[in-house]
């Protein structure tokens, strides 16, 4: 060790005091950093860091290389413990240039909100050859040893001030004095400055292709101390070497070009590394090439046109088969046979010895020929010639018995056989025709007759003497045959009977051996019979008459047989009939009878509900008479069996018409109900719609293609454990409610919308996650039987925890503990150790839960809150931060802890990460299968798409983007934390607009009517409208507002699910109206729902429940009153196509 200088002495006397006064004024109440980890990443540099303070961080800064990043802390990411607060970030720093050394030191430093700094704490990591390696700082004199992640060491290094501030020099690899010698703080000050070699630096290698089989290689190669050599190899496809080449002694600085290689061909690589004359070595270098090889091409022509037609080709030897004049490059030089395919029906030429040259075209060609024969064929006997009888192959011209046919193609053909009258012609034969040869085959006809059989009808005309023949031939009694008739066309007549019509002339078919059938019906002469009746009252009531106790007749005439016959009358309630008569029928002649009914009569009134019906002018008649109003007492109404039919209403269905007794001189009643109608684009209107339409296809409701939710929105009050219900028309706050017990700090955060409305709160610091119902939709429960909903009315109405009936459950999600209360019921403590981040709706509007701390996703019952079943991802270190659902049903998780995203299909409960270049903070989701990840202080966002889970982009948009939120047409909405301002971005992530808000915004969200809503952290609720991008409504809103999640349910009800209610309330007008049940007609692809459910009320204020409707069905839990509310729900759960709803009854008992 030298002997120290004055200036020496000096320099170290200043230096210890720089090292110690700090420590001394900052001994008590500092922030800490108990662990840190870096990797190494293709250009960048990786850290995270972790500490405990006294105070919440607000400050992170890192020094990597040449590199400074300062990390600004959200208050709310220091978690709360009971020495402080604890926290963790990551960054990743881009490095400006490729590191000089086989390491990188960097520094690290945190600052709490009194600007009290943390020891700086140094590290080294190992640049890597091919993969990141992590390796330990060796400690220096000075340096405290503390353990962080496994395999780090981490040093704090006492009283170095570099600037003004405690740290070192970025990059610099402290010197190891021996210890006991005097000067270490010197030498280790000294040993900073030390520079350390670098390895060679080789640059990419140029491919010089110098022939088909030939090729050099080119670089550059440069080193300081002097470049050793620069070795060269070729690698074959299989990794076997093909050929190498070390150049040596080449200076400082070489470049130049190898030898020349000759090569067969083939695909190959080439290596380089460079060497210096320390023994350090550059990363290799590599480059594909391939080589061809020497090689010609070969073209063959085939003749004739038609052979090519019929599939003629050629080719090389084992290779595939080619067209005609087809070229094939890349054939070796040398000897080739060119062979010819086999083609059914030609002859193929002989293969043809060729010879290719390199790099010229040879050429050949081949002809087929076409195989052709002759066919003759004899017909027998010739009789059946005579009549016609020829023969053809198929398809051709007919040919005489005898001829022959030249030119047939060679192969199996197919003789066929004229038809001929009269006979029958021989099967089809298959003939076999060979190359120029003629082949024969005989074909015999046969004879054909058959039989011929007449019945006659009826017996009397047989008995009178009916009979019958063929072709004028001898008369024939009924059911006889007559044989050997020839095949064809003959004609059957009958023979003339007095008294009786005979029946027409008959054509008939005889066909080959059968027996063909006729007959024949001979009619007797009749006479006539008219019969009337009267009075018209009596027809319209049902009179009638028979003859013989036939059928019953109205008015009219008969043809009847003559003789002897008995008319008699139908009884009718409330008439008397006339007499039997008995009349005698001549033949030829009309016989008349007249019948007299005489009338009884009674009294009738009909009822009409419900009133409002009657109101649309409901009225009711029998037996199609003159209308009358409801209760109408109508007199003189005809004893018996009356029809009672209800006039059509516009908007209403009539009952069904209804028959009723009538008693002579007694008083009948009966009564109806219209059911109300809801089929037209007027009857729709009368009620409200949220996410449907009927501008598409008029009369009917389809989900609309907007994007659209209910008009209120909910924020928490992270600081005074409520959560608020917020008019997104007025900006007015509704309700405000508790959603854990006054003495937990709960810190709710993330309150997400259900389909119907309900609101779902993760309580941060309690390990809840709340349930509260919207009043607005009959959503809450009167626990206490007094008839009414007692709940919060605005914000200074705020009710005790368990108080409040719209707070509907509360679901403990700490493990071991899981369970689900009625709020105020839990006997159990609380804790901040699940920390729940995420919550999410799915299209069975059930509610995911994640918890950042304890790693497990819940999967939650929308109605009852009971925890279905639970999902640990420990095993993938992921920490959500933040859920959505897809509309595939697979749930994405924010992971800000990680950089990453998991994504988890419930179906199964596989899960898996999607690393990102960010941490990811929150998440959006638009219509076209994409999620979107903001990633705050690393000022990015990624787009992936969730079909395929890939990441589709990275973009770098700064502001500390926090939250997002995306309107119908597709543009991103985004949350500038701490720049209080919401950044508009186009659907590829291209900047729109910057529209101030102040404050420090942190979450997002879309309204019922598309406009943009940004939730401040302190005491503010701005809305943007995107139409200007100008903020239309500001409201100040008392408390911490901490979240990024679907605040107004639009990401449920638009993008995980399409979903739409039409809500209308029926006025009967009557009161203690009975309600039996609600049908409907509709369409209902598969993956779509109609979901209908009703309550009733007598005033229209307090509601009776909600009762799930089954179609067609009778309601059994709804109670009468004079209102009923109808809520009809469409939701597409898979596919693209809409349900229709194209009508809906409301029946009244």
């Amino acid at each position: 060790m030298k002997k120290l200088s004055f200036q020496e002495f000096i320099l170290a006397v200043f230096l210890m005091i720089l090292v110690f006064v700090p420590l001394l004024l900052y001994a008590q109440g500092k922030p800490n950093i108990i662990s840190h980890d870096a990797q190494y990443l293709d250009g960048a540099v990786k850290i995270t860091v972790r500490w405990q303070s006294p105070n919440p961080v607000l400050l992170v800064s890192i020094f990597a290389g040449s590199e400074q990043k300062d990390i600004k802390v959200d208050e709310y990411d220091n978690i709360r413990n009971r020495d402080g607060y604890t926290g963790e970030v990551g960054a990743l720093i881009k490095l400006s240039s490729t590191p000089a050394t086989d390491s990188i030191s960097y520094v690290v430093q945190v600052q709490d909100d009194l600007r009290q700094k943390s020891e700086q704490v140094v590290g080294k990591i190992k640049v890597p050859v091919a993969s990141s390696v992590l390796i330990a700082q060796q400690p220096a004199q000075g340096i405290i040893q503390q353990q962080a992640a496994p395999g780090i060491q981490i040093g704090i290094q006492q009283g170095l001030v570099i600037g003004g501030q405690a740290g070192v020099q970025p990059g610099v690899q402290p010197a190891q004095p021996q210890a006991g010698q005097p000067g270490d703080m010197i030498d280790k000050l000294l040993a900073v400055m030390d520079r350390h070699d670098t390895p060679p630096v080789l640059h990419d290698i140029t491919v010089n292709r110098l022939g088909p089989d030939t090729v050099s290689f080119s670089s550059k190669a440069q080193d300081d101390k002097g470049l050793r050599e620069v070795k060269f190899k070729i690698l074959e496809a299989t990794g076997a070497q093909a050929g190498e080449e070390t150049l040596s002694n080449l200076g400082k600085i070489w470049q130049g070009t190898t030898k020349t290689f000759t090569l067969p061909a083939g695909n190959y690589r080439v290596v380089a590394q460079a060497f210096d004359t320390a023994g350090n070595t550059s990363p290799e270098k590599a480059a594909n090439f391939q080589i061809s090889g020497k090689a010609g091409s070969i073209t063959v022509t085939i003749t004739p046109k038609e052979a090519v037609t019929a599939g003629a080709q050629w080719r090389i030897s084992g290779s595939s088969w080619q067209p005609s004049g087809a070229t094939m490059p890349g054939v070796p030089v040398g000897a080739q046979t060119v062979e010819f395919k086999d083609v059914p029906g030609w002859g193929k030429p002989a293969n043809i010895n060729i010879t290719v040259e390199h790099a010229k075209t040879s050429s050949a060609s081949g002809e087929y020929r076409k195989q052709q024969g002759s066919l003759m064929v004899t017909i027998i006997p010739q009789e059946a010639v005579t009549a016609g009888a020829q023969w053809r192959i198929s398809g051709s011209s007919w040919q005489p018995s005898g001829a022959t046919m030249p030119g047939v193609p060679v192969g199996a053909q197919t003789v066929e056989f004229k038809d001929v009258p009269g006979w029958g012609k021989p099967a089809n034969i298959n003939v076999t025709i060979e190359d120029s040869k003629v082949a024969s085959a005989k074909g015999e006809y046969t004879r054909q007759f058959g039989s011929l059989q007449v019945t006659i009808t009826p017996q009397a005309a047989i008995n009178a003497g009916a009979q019958w023949r063929v072709d004028g031939g001898a008369w024939q009694g009924s059911g006889a045959t007559v044989a050997n008739l020839s095949v064809g066309q003959h004609v059957i007549d009958f023979s003339d009977v007095p008294g009786w019509g005979k029946p027409a002339n008959q054509n008939i078919t005889i066909e080959n051996a059968k027996t063909s059938s006729a007959s024949g019906v001979y009619v007797q002469q009749f006479g006539t019979l008219a019969v009337t009746i009267t009075p018209q009252a009596a027809i319209d009531a049902g009179a009638q008459w028979r003859v013989d106790g036939g059928e019953w007749q109205k008015i009219g005439a008969l043809n009847i047989a003559i003789g002897n016959h008995v008319v008699d009358f139908k009884d009718i309630p409330g008439w008397t009939k006339p007499v039997t008569q008995t009349i005698a029928v001549q033949a030829g002649q009309a016989t008349t009878v007249n019948g007299v009914y005489t009338v009884q009569a009674g009294r009738l009134a009909v009822t009409i509900t419900p009133q409002a019906a009657i109101d649309a002018g409901a009225q009711w008649r029998v037996d199609g008479g003159a209308w009358q109003g409801s209760g109408v007492v109508l007199p003189n109404v005809p004893a018996g069996i009356r029809t009672i039919e209800f006039k059509d209403v516009s908007g209403w269905a009539k009952p069904q018409n209804q028959s009723v007794t009538v008693q002579a001189g007694k008083d009948a009643t009966a009564s109806g109900s219209y059911s109300r109608v809801y089929t037209s684009d007027k009857d729709f209107d009368e009620g409200t719609y949220v996410g449907l339409e009927h501008q598409t296809v008029r009369d009917q409701l389809q989900l609309s293609k907007s994007i659209t939710t209910l008009p209120f929105i909910w924020i928490p009050n992270s600081n005074e454990g409520t959560i608020s219900k917020i008019d997104t028309r007025t900006g007015d706050e509704l309700g405000r409610y508790r959603v854990s017990p006054s003495n937990v700090y709960s810190d709710p955060s993330r309150t997400t919308v259900d389909l119907q409305g309900n609101c779902w709160v993760g309580n941060r610091q309690a390990g809840t996650i709340v349930k509260v119902g919207l009043s607005e939709n009959g959503q809450c429960v009167d626990r206490n039987g007094n008839g009414k909903i007692d709940t919060s009315t605005g914000a200074n109405n705020v009710l005790d925890w368990g108080q409040d009936e719209c707070v509907l459950h509360e679901v403990v999600v700490i493990p071991g503990k899981e369970a689900t209360y009625i709020p105020g019921k839990n006997p159990g403590s609380y804790s901040n150790y699940p920390y729940p981040r995420g919550v999410a709706i799915d299209a069975n509007n059930n509610v995911w839960a994640s918890t950042f701390n304890a790693k497990k996703f819940y999967y939650i019952d929308g109605k009852t809150g009971s925890i279905l079943k639970t999902i640990d991802v420990s095993s993938s270190g992921h920490t959500s931060y933040g859920l959505v659902v897809d509309s595939f049903g697979i749930l994405w998780s924010s992971g800000s802890g990680g950089n990453n995203v998991l994504r988890l299909d419930p179906k199964t409960g596989a899960f898996n990460i999607i690393n990102t270049p960010h941490l990811v903070y929150g998440l959006g989701l638009d219509k076209a299968n994409h999620l979107f990840a903001a990633g705050l202080n690393w000022g990015r966002l990624t787009r992936i798409n969730t079909a395929t889970g890939q990441i589709e982009w990275t973009k770098d948009i700064g502001k500390n983007p926090r939250s997002i939120a995306v309107t119908n047409d597709g543009d991103l909405w985004i949350t500038n934390y701490q720049y209080g301002s919401v950044t508009r971005l186009s659907n590829d992530g291209v900047v729109k607009a910057t529209i101030s808000v102040g404050g420090e915004p942190s979450g997002v969200a879309v309204d019922a009517n598309g406009k943009v809503w940004a939730v401040n952290y302190y005491d503010k609720i701005t809305r943007i409208d995107p139409a200007t991008n100008k903020v239309d409504l500001d409201k100040q809103i008392r408390g911490f507002h901490y979240s990024y999640s679907d605040m107004t349910g639009i990401i449920a009800r638009s993008m995980t699910t399409r979903i739409g209610t039409w809500t209308v309330v029926v006025d009967s007008k009557s009161d203690g109206t009975k309600w039996q049940g609600i049908t409907w007609n509709s369409s209902e692809p598969q993956g779509t729902s109609i979901k209908v459910r009703v309550r009733s009320s007598a005033d229209q204020k307090n509601w009776a429940n909600w009762e799930d409707v089954v179609k067609g069905g009778e309601l059994k839990a709804t109670p009468p009153g004079r209102y009923l509310q109808v809520e009809t729900t469409l939701q597409i759960l898979s596919g693209e196509v809409s349900p229709v709803l194209n009508d809906l009854t409301v029946l009244i008992k």
